[in-house]
Order: structure tokens, then C-alpha cells, then sequence
């Protein structure tokens, strides 16, 4: 090459400060223009060339200038109007192009790097745009591929976080807005590229990962969901909480089960409908210590919904229907979340999400769009490192009120809700030392909810029979095994009245306290479990029609199921 030959680097080529443009050789041997910079500043990291202003010259759209996101438009010779600033910021990265609302002008989207986002812009056809819509990605995004993944004729984005070693794939609304399907685990993405890999129709993705030295290949189904890059491998780990579900529709109960060990796991145990599971496969979020199951996106699946209290986030984990997940989004929580409910917290038909947070004293509540995704309104205080949540209506009018056990204060926490979504100010009610556990029903048949509590250090659980009007009558305690972690309410001995159970995590047994259909309880029957029992769930395992129990057992790594042989009446 001579002297004056240069080089277009497009997309993810990092050049500092200009570009140089290339003109078309003749035909006998290779020759170039002297080349021709256009100065744009700062740090350029990534850009598109298309028609943004439908004059039907090629124009540039650039990230990372001075001026942020700027726009040349083009002359058609190869000169270019100065940059326009279209959107600030200097860590702008990642470009893509495509007509996201099918109005057959070009729109834009863009990764930025320091608020792990994506951003996209609406086309005028002059070469303007409108104000950006912004979504939440994986960590460092470096690059956007768009193409049709679910097959809708709408365009979709996949996007490559490249310190998250993930790919977020959204799928097209066909407005210009996006849904967000899934991450996709890939390992250091930097690159990204769309396309069919394997011939079947669908569109696949390739990453590049330049510190692993490989590419991974994701391929499509065709629903905006793709099969995993990777393996999902049982790990060893510590599980914290415990939920059932029909994850697989089969109509057999399910167990989801959060790992709290720092490896990102949630374990999906599938039920054989005879007290028997198929071995565990494990979805991400990460260091997973609370879990609940709910309808998310209104899809007629369950979903789950796990907080990390590494991470002080939760994480929305919603169903295939098969008994497999795909990632949902993340939300920011208060410090250290501990305990997640789910709910229709503003009566539009449409569950949300309550969090407590220990370090903070505080709730956090996301009211749900109904698409799997998440509005955020401000936290209400409660008492000293919440530690459980419960939801129920405790005062008779029809909304859902919150109720929390906090352990440093040895309080419960009632929060009326006015059923548009807001609380009014935290009720202190007794409970005993240190409350780690609560649960909600009807303890005494009266058709109000009541309240129970496992106290860790005063080994006993709390119940305190509701009134209807938000108050409740003094509280009575009783005694179960040594530091109960876990409490649940069922009816165990099929007589139609309430019973208690408690995992008991120091002593290692279950209690099941069988009720007297008025609100007191006989004394506790003690069941042996393995070490460590520190989350409960009830159901019928065995198809029976009898209520079993489901045990997580923290110290071995396991789930222990507890098959109820009472006789029925």
C-alpha cells in the first residue's frame, strides 16, 4: 500500500480522533485519494453509515466524539456537514442501525459503558431524532447487532456486555419500543454479529471474546429465545430459600431453589409427581437468597423473581413453560435485600414486587407493567434488618397491606396499603427475639388474616390473631426447636384446620404444630432432618392428598422431602 493508503474501521475499531476516507481505485493496480480527516474529537469508538435524512446520500452517525453521539451528514462526494451533537456522553459505544417503529426511516441504538444501558433513538427522516429511550443491560456493553429473532417481521437487538459476558436480547415491539427477553451467558463478549448459522430460518448470533480467544455461537428457536452457549453444571453451594411451582405445566409441583454461595444459581428441581425430582438445573442471578414465584409478564407461565444480597438487586427470572427460564431484567434494591414478596400492590390487575432490606431498614417496591419488567417507586421505612415480608389484607378493605419481621428490632412491621401501590406509615407490632420468618393466613377461621413469626433466638414462633382493621390481639408464643429459620402454614392432618411448621436450623428438625381451629396450637411434634434445615415449602409431592414438606438443608448442599402418611379422616 502507498504512503497515503488508510483505513475505515467500522463498528467496534477504536481510532482516536478522526477517520480516513477511502476512494475506489481503477482498475490496473491499487491506487488511493490523499486521504481527507474529519475531526470529530474525543475518543471515536464506533460507527454506522446509512441514509438518516432520506435525501438518499450516505450519512455517518458516530459514538464516543467529543460531543458524544454526533451525526455527519453527507454530501454525497464524500464531504460531510460538521458533526451535530445527538446525544452527550464520551463512553459511547456499540452503534447500530435499523427502522425499530416500521416507519421506513432509520433509527438508532447505542451502548453506553458507564451506565451499562442501551440506548435508542427514534428517526424524523431529516436527520433529527427523538429523545432516547434507555434500557438496562448486562455490564460494559460493547456492541449491538439487530436482526429478527422471533420472527415477527419486527426488528430485535442483541447486545454484548462485555464485563458481564452476557448477551441482552430485546425484542421489537414494532412502536420503536422493546421488550426485554433474556441474557444470554457468553464469556467476555466484545463483538457481535447476526445471521443464520445452522440453516433452519432463524437468526443466530455469533460473539468474538478477545480475552478467551474464541466465539460463541447462540443459536436462535425463533421466539426471541436462544439455546445456551454453555452448559448449566450442578454447583455446590448453600440454599437459602424454597418455592414451588408447576415450572413444566405438567401439572406436577416444581421446586425453585435460591443457592446463596456467590456462583449464580438457582436450581429448577422438576417434580415426578412421586416425591421424586429430576436432577437440578441451575439459572443465573447471582448469589440467590430469597426467591418467589409469580405470573410476571401475563403469559400464563410462572416466573421467578430472586434477590442477591451481593448485588443488592432482584432479578426477574420468567418461564418458558418447560421448566426452563430465561433472564429477566435486574432492578436495584436497597442494601442487602432479604426477602422478596409478590403481589398486586395497586390494584390494576398486575402483580408486583415488595423487597425488604436489611442494612437499609427499608422496603422497595416495583410496581409491574405487566410485561416482566418493572417500575420503581420511593422505599418505606420499617424496623431494624427486615429479614422476611409478607402480603395480605389485614384491615379489611380490600388492598393489600405489607407486613415485615424485623430481627434487630424484635418487631413486626405492618404497612395499610391505599391500593394505588403506597403505604402508609410502619406499625410496630411484638414479636419475639430476633423474628426471622413470617408468613400470613387465617390462623383461627374467622376470615381474617392472622400473623406468624419465627423467632430465632427466642426459639418459639409468634402468632398474633388479626382483628379486620389492621390491629391485632396480644401475641402468644410458642415453643419449637433451637433457632427456627423458616415458618409456613398448612394442613398437615387434613382436618381443615390451620397448622404451623418451622425448620429448625440449629437443632436440626422440623416442628409441625397442628392447630385447634382457634387460633392456639397443641404442642410441637419434632421431625429429625438432616444438618442445617433453613427454608420450608408445602405441598403434595406424592399425589396423595396429603400435604408434605419440602426442606432445604443449608449445610449439605440438599432438599429433603418429608412425606405426610397421616391418615385422612
Amino acid at each position: 500500500m502507498t504512503k497515503a493508503s488508510c483505513r475505515l474501521w467500522i463498528g467496534l475499531g477504536i481510532w482516536l480522533g478522526s477517520w480516513c476516507l477511502e476512494a475506489t481505485a481503477p482498475a490496473q493496480g491499487v491506487y488511493f485519494v490523499a486521504r481527507r480527516d474529519l475531526q470529530v474529537g474525543g475518543g471515536p469508538s464506533s460507527i454506522v453509515v446509512d441514509d438518516f435524512n432520506g435525501d438518499g446520500l450516505p450519512d455517518m452517525v458516530v459514538a464516543g466524539t467529543s460531543q458524544g453521539l454526533a451525526i455527519l451528514l453527507g454530501h454525497g462526494d464524500g464531504t460531510y456537514r460538521p458533526p451535530r451533537s445527538i446525544m452527550g456522553g464520551s463512553v459511547l459505544r456499540g452503534l447500530a442501525v435499523g427502522d425499530f417503529n416500521g416507519d421506513s426511516i432509520q433509527d438508532i441504538a447505542v451502548a453506553n459503558l458507564s451506565t451499562n444501558v442501551v440506548h435508542t433513538m427514534l428517526g424524523n427522516g431529516d436527520g433529527t431524532f427523538q429523545p432516547a429511550r434507555t434500557y438496562e443491560v448486562g455490564v460494559k456493553p460493547s456492541a449491538i447487532a439487530v436482526a429478527d429473532f422471533n420472527g415477527d417481521s419486527v426488528q430485535d437487538l442483541a447486545v454484548a456486555n462485555e464485563l458481564s459476558g452476557t448477551v441482552s436480547i430485546f425484542v421489537g415491539i414494532g412502536d420503536g419500543r422493546f421488550r426485554f427477553v433474556q441474557h444470554n451467558g457468553v464469556g467476555g463478549p466484545f463483538s457481535i454479529t447476526a445471521g443464520d448459522f445452522n440453516g433452519d430460518g432463524f437468526q443466530d448470533i455469533a460473539t468474538g471474546s478477545p480475552n478467551s480467544g474464541n466465539v460463541g455461537i447462540l443459536l436462535g428457536r425463533g421466539d426471541g429465545t436462544f439455546q445456551p452457549v454453555q452448559h448449566f453444571e450442578v454447583r455446590p453451594g448453600g440454599p437459602w430459600g424454597i418455592v414451588i411451582g408447576d415450572f413444566n405445566r405438567d401439572s406436577l409441583p416444581d421446586l425453585a431453589v435460591a443457592y446463596w454461595n456467590g456462583t449464580s444459581e438457582v436450581a429448577i428441581l422438576l417434580g415426578n409427581g412421586d416425591g421424586t425430582f429430576h436432577a437440578p438445573q441451575f439459572f443465573g442471578t447471582w448469589s440467590a437468597n430469597a426467591i418467589v414465584v409469580s405470573d410476571f409478564n401475563e403469559d400464563g407461565i410462572l416466573d421467578l423473581a430472586a434477590t442477591s444480597e451481593f448485588r443488592n438487586t432482584v432479578t426477574i427470572m420468567l418461564g418458558n413453560g418447560n421448566g426452563t427460564f430465561r433472564p429477566g431484567p435486574t432492578l436495584a434494591v436497597g442494601q442487602e435485600p432479604s426477602a422478596v414478596a409478590a403481589a398486586d400492590l395497586n390494584g390494576d390487575g398486575i402483580v408486583d414486587l415488595a423487597i425488604t432490606n436489611q442494612r437499609s431498614g427499608s422496603i422497595t417496591l416495583f410496581m409491574g407493567i405487566g410485561d416482566g419488567t418493572f417500575g420503581v417507586v420511593p422505599n418505606f421505612t420499617v424496623g431494624a434488618s427486615p429479614l422476611s415480608i409478607a402480603a395480605g389484607d389485614f384491615d379489611g378493605d380490600a388492598f393489600l397491606d405489607l407486613a415485615t419481621a424485623n430481627s434487630g428490632s424484635n418487631t413486626l412491621s405492618l404497612l395499610l396499603g391505599r391500593g394505588d401501590g403506597t403505604f402508609g406509615p410502619a406499625l410496630s407490632l411484638p414479636a419475639g427475639t430476633r423474628p426471622r420468618a413470617l408468613a400470613a393466613g387465617d390462623l383461627n377461621g374467622d376470615g381474617v388474616m392472622d400473623l406468624v413469626a419465627a423467632n430465632e433466638s427466642s426459639h418459639a414462633l409468634t402468632t398474633l390473631i388479626g382483628v379486620g382493621d389492621g390491629t391485632f390481639r396480644p401475641p402468644s408464643s410458642w415453643p419449637v426447636g433451637i433457632r427456627p429459620w423458616a415458618v409456613m402454614i398448612g394442613d398437615f392432618n387434613g382436618d381443615g384446620q390451620t397448622d404451623l411448621a418451622a425448620a429448625n436450623y440449629e437443632s436440626n428438625d422440623v416442628s409441625v404444630l397442628l392447630g385447634n381451629g382457634d387460633g392456639t396450637f397443641v404442642s410441637a411434634q419434632n421431625f429429625v432432618v438432616e444438618r442445617g434445615p433453613s427454608g420450608l415449602a408445602v405441598g403434595d409431592f406424592h399425589g396423595e392428598g396429603r400435604q408434605d414438606l419440602a426442606v432445604t438443608i443449608r449445610d449439605s448442599n440438599a432438599v429433603s422431602i418429608m412425606r405426610n402418611v397421616t391418615p385422612l379422616p
